[in-house]
């Protein structure tokens, strides 16, 4: 029994040392990265939501990155012909949230410890690589304002590498897509932000 321990122990030590860590050099290479979805389980629902099974809308909004992948294309915001997909946890996790429906914010926004929380709790399929996740902040009706941090983190040690808070506006009518151009927004600013990460981390290299 003893000897069986000793061996599963080395096994698991010998498959650490062997699994890569990904690190800020690899965004800008032709790295791995995985879709984990959008994070609502911490967002701030601020307006005519109160009737509403936001539950509904989070898989919604979720979906709408899968099946229209040509109009909300995170892939090219990232320069890479595609992306990997496992929305598993975090669709259990908005599945399991309790909705943060309020009539005015609160002062707080999540800061760093907060992300890094939230993103030690994803599980998934990939046990290496990059993986990318939009964590919606607030979504605030009166203001016309949807926040979302988008974040880059390494899967196998969760380590966040980049958190970049985007505040844009949505447009259109029904609760879904409303608030959707306000996602395809945040995709378009992440787009331009990874140029210029790009840019600078690679000159400074």
């Amino acid at each position: 029994m003893t000897r069986l321990l000793v061996v599963f122990l080395v096994m698991i030590y010998s498959s650490a040392l062997s699994q890569k860590v990904y690190t800020l050099n690899d965004l800008f290479a032709d790295s791995k990265i995985t879709w984990y979805g959008i994070d609502y389980t911490r967002t701030e629902m601020i307006g005519t939501f109160a009737d509403k099974d936001l539950h509904d809308y989070f898989r919604g909004w979720n979906t709408l990155i899968l099946v229209e992948s040509e109009k909300y294309n995170v892939a090219a915001a990232l320069q890479r012909d595609k992306v990997n997909v496992d929305v598993t946890s975090v669709t259990r996790l908005n599945d399991l949230s309790v909705p943060d429906i309020r009539s005015i914010p609160s002062d707080s926004t999540l800061g760093k410890s907060d992300i890094a929380a939230m993103v030690a709790a994803y599980e998934g399929t990939e046990s290496e690589g990059l993986g990318i996740v939009f964590i919606a902040e607030r979504y605030y009706k009166a203001r016309k304002e949807g926040t979302h941090i988008v974040v880059i983190f390494d899967i196998a040690t969760k380590k966040v590498l980049i958190s970049q808070r985007y505040t844009t506006a949505p447009d259109g009518i029904g609760i879904r897509n409303y608030w959707a151009p306000s996602i395809r927004t945040a995709i378009k600013l992440l787009a331009s932000n990874y140029k210029k990460w790009k840019k600078k981390h690679v000159e400074a290299a």
